[in-house]
């Protein structure tokens, strides 16, 4: 991987590169092992790591992009976007101005849009080589895409593929005088799509219906082979699609305290994030939606996931930085998914996703994206694995070089076996580890003899020695340097792997 002191989004193309050599007895100098690269008029001079690290890569859209997913089926990113056009004809009026939701296609490999919604009036240079077809969705004047679903569903045997498309638009009514009503409502709208000719690159879209719906339309999700869960307004609906009969079946909208802002499924359960009441868990039968079990506080959801495992954890971002982790594994008679571990992050985390790669600790990993571009990465523990770093913790907040703009803390007598009472005490601070991890194996040993309560008897440091590798034994097993063992293991934790 090429690390350069700004790296670009854009892949750049490496006309020459080079590495620099020493002659045997020759002085080491600042370029002594460094890759040169010379693309168009720079020179780089790059270092080689091994750690594995991000690269991003920035892709070009013309418009601004609002909802992203991956269709397998054409091996594309389908991206809604909005689309600004201007009309600056002289008139007293001034100008006007539109903004248009359109899909587009992009290749993962490519940097550009390789198939993109036209103006059905605009004209290009006829001798040039096809890149768009014409049918492509365009959305009205004024409209926002609230949901993109790449869905699969099955019938007869047969794999069907759709793009459904969530959206709201306002209508304007006019009343008596001059008062204007303006009112949402929504539609979805089914597409489909297929490589027109295979292989070439272009897309041909094609709508087949639309729904309208009274309310805005905020969030869609998939359901066993031919179903879709359709978020409309403060309603939940499940609509059936057969596909040998074209016939669409729906059953009666179970309706929510506040609108949903996220669904996922787990038949045959839907757990759906509401606006300003947080977790509310579904079950479908076929007579409708009935309530499984609810989170009973009032928060303000943003986005969540399910994690898998056998205690089925909920991962919920919320509105003001909170991120808790529910439980729906045993459920008493009142129904309530507790709280099982909760943070806060200095920006609210708008958006989470469960990584899918394999992870060399084997527990599960979430990220989560704010509006100011911070990557999150939060990570699951064993019970062995948090208490370790909880009581590493508790000596790092006490430590003024790695925590120098907290307020000293008063450690307890108690904390030598930190126990899991609280959710809040749940979190373990993954940067104030890392400022750890920077200072060595050697200040961590320090750093365990040195940060005391105050008026600990003197045997109370050795105790605290005893007590980390006894922890560190359950982690990192039998080992004769405990101390340095466990901050590679701590390391290795805190690598970002994308």
């Amino acid at each position: 991987m090429l690390i350069g002191l700004q790296p670009e989004k854009m892949q750049p193309i490496v006309d020459i590169f080079n590495c620099v050599d020493l002659p045997a007895q020759a002085p080491a100098t600042g370029l002594s092992g460094s890759l040169l690269c010379i693309t168009d008029n720079t020179l780089f001079a790059c270092s080689l790591e091994k750690v594995a690290k991000a690269v991003p890569r920035e892709i070009r859209v013309r418009g601004n992009p609002k909802r992203l997913v991956y269709s397998e089926y054409l091996n594309k990113l389908i991206v809604a976007y909005n689309r600004v056009d201007f009309d600056f004809t002289s008139s007293t009026e001034g100008t006007k101005r539109w903004i248009w939701p359109k899909i587009g296609f992009l290749d993962p490999d490519g940097e550009t849009l390789i198939s993109a919604p036209i103006d059905l009036r605009a004209r290009g240079n006829e001798s040039s080589a096809p890149t768009v077809l014409t049918r492509q969705p365009v959305g009205a004047s004024g409209e926002k895409v609230t949901a993109l679903v790449d869905w699969k569903f099955y019938g007869e045997g047969n794999e069907y593929h759709m793009i459904v498309v969530g959206t709201s638009f306002p209508q304007v009514e006019y009343k008596a005088g001059r008062d204007i009503c303006v009112e949402y409502r929504g539609r979805v709208v089914y597409i489909t799509v297929r490589q027109n000719p295979p292989g070439i690159g272009n897309i041909d879209c094609m709508t087949k219906r639309i729904h309208m719906y009274n309310q805005p339309v905020r969030t869609i999700t998939s359901f066993g082979p031919s179903s879709l869960i359709v978020a409309s307004g403060d309603d939940l609906l499940m609509q059936t699609l057969d596909p040998s009969t074209r016939k669409w079946r729906s059953l009666e909208p179970h309706h929510l305290e506040s609108h949903a802002v996220s669904i996922t499924v787990k038949e045959p359960f839907i757990y759906v994030l509401t606006a300003r009441h947080s977790l509310i868990v579904l079950r479908a039968t076929q007579e409708g939606l009935i309530l499984h079990a609810q989170a009973g506080v009032d928060k303000g959801g943003l986005d969540h996931v399910n994690l898998d495992g056998e205690l089925k954890t909920i991962f919920t971002a919320n509105r003001g930085g909170a991120v808790i982790g529910l439980r729906e594994f045993g459920l008493k008679d009142d129904r309530l998914v507790r709280p099982v571990f909760s943070a806060i992050t200095p920006s609210a985390v708008v958006r989470v996703s469960r990584s899918f790669r394999p992870h060399s600790g084997g527990c599960e990993i979430a990220y989560g994206t704010t509006l100011d571009g911070t990557l999150y990465r939060f990570q699951m523990l064993t019970e062995n694995e948090w208490r370790i770093l909880r009581f590493i913790q508790y000596s790092c907040l006490a430590d003024t070089n790695i925590c120098p703009f907290r307020r000293k803390r008063r450690m307890a007598v108690d904390e030598l076996c930190p126990l899991p009472d609280k959710p809040e005490y749940m979190h373990i601070d993954g940067d104030i580890l890392a400022r750890l991890i920077s200072r060595g194996a050697r200040y961590l040993e320090d750093m365990m003899r040195r940060t005391t309560p105050d008026n600990a008897p003197p045997a109370y440091a050795e105790k605290k020695v005893e007590r980390f590798v006894e922890f560190a034994r359950l982690v990192v097993g039998e080992t004769n340097d405990p101390f340095t063992d466990v901050l590679m293991w701590m390391e290795n934790m805190l690598r970002i792997e994308i």
